[in-house]
């Protein structure tokens, strides 16, 4: 089995129910976000990140894992490219709410899809965000079951994206949609996996999409989110953070708690 097919039955997708570019680029975004989790467990295993699409698929599909945006953007532009989509790496940075400022250049990596002269931005490399691809053009919103989403463009190739929050338009992500080369992504990568001040090496992430909601595991609690209403359930030992891990996101790695660095 080649790794598009492999990658597409693992997230239960069959490409021949799809006659539509467009429907089959919205089903696979929606069902990475249903079927592989957004995860950093590896920086807490003392593993490095890859972006080598053979390694991450390698991780996600027989390992049953999920991982960061550099991980699965990565993947997703080889399975991308090999349907035939024109598809493109783009640099992207999270609006920093502590700094009041936009995070560093390169510390997000997203997708660029053009389907028929539109652009749409492409990211399954987001902890909980638009469920469907969104196309890139000035005012365009769209609503989904995580909340309404609007495009601002700034400039010929800058765009923000920002979301509805109690009726205020917040800003979360700045995008530049020119093609970028995966190889400018590398520092920032190893910054992310190593930098003590990181919020990936400071805090264990474990999140996926649901049909109603979203759930998510973290060092102390499992919090799960369904239509709106949030539930958060403290976590009593590393016998239960185990259990749960494999029960929510079938992710069996023997006595990962034990392991993890900054469980306790």
């Amino acid at each position: 089995m080649n790794v598009v097919d492999s990658y597409l039955k693992h997230i239960h997708i069959n490409k021949q129910d799809y006659t539509d570019d467009k429907e089959l680029l919205n089903a696979i975004h929606h069902h990475h976000y249903l079927y592989i989790p957004f995860e950093n467990l590896d920086i807490h295993l003392g593993k490095r990140l890859s972006m080598n699409p053979n390694e991450v698929l390698e991780k996600i599909v027989t390992g049953n894992r999920g991982g960061l945006c550099y991980e699965t953007n990565s993947l997703l532009y080889l399975i991308l490219e090999e349907l035939g989509y024109n598809v493109h790496f783009i640099s992207s940075k999270f609006w920093n709410k502590e700094k009041q400022t936009w995070n560093a250049d390169y510390s997000h990596l997203a997708l660029c899809v053009t389907i028929n002269g539109d652009q749409y931005l492409f990211d399954v490399g987001m902890g909980g965000a638009f469920i469907h691809p969104i196309q890139l053009e000035d005012n365009n919103t769209q609503t989904d079951l995580n909340g309404q989403y609007r495009i601002v463009k700034e400039t010929q190739s800058s765009f923000i994206l920002l979301k509805n929050i109690d009726g205020n338009w917040i800003q979360e992500l700045k995008i530049d949609a020119n093609p970028q080369p995966l190889e400018a992504f590398i520092p920032m990568l190893h910054k992310t996996e190593t930098d003590p001040l990181s919020h990936f090496t400071q805090k264990i992430i474990c999140s996926k999409q649901t049909l109603t909601g979203r759930i998510s595991i973290t060092n102390r609690a499992l919090k799960i989110t369904n239509h709106g209403e949030k539930n958060v359930y403290p976590i009593i030992d590393h016998f239960e953070w185990d259990r749960l891990l494999y029960e929510h996101f079938n992710i069996n790695i023997p006595s990962i708690s034990s392991k993890l660095q900054t469980i306790n």
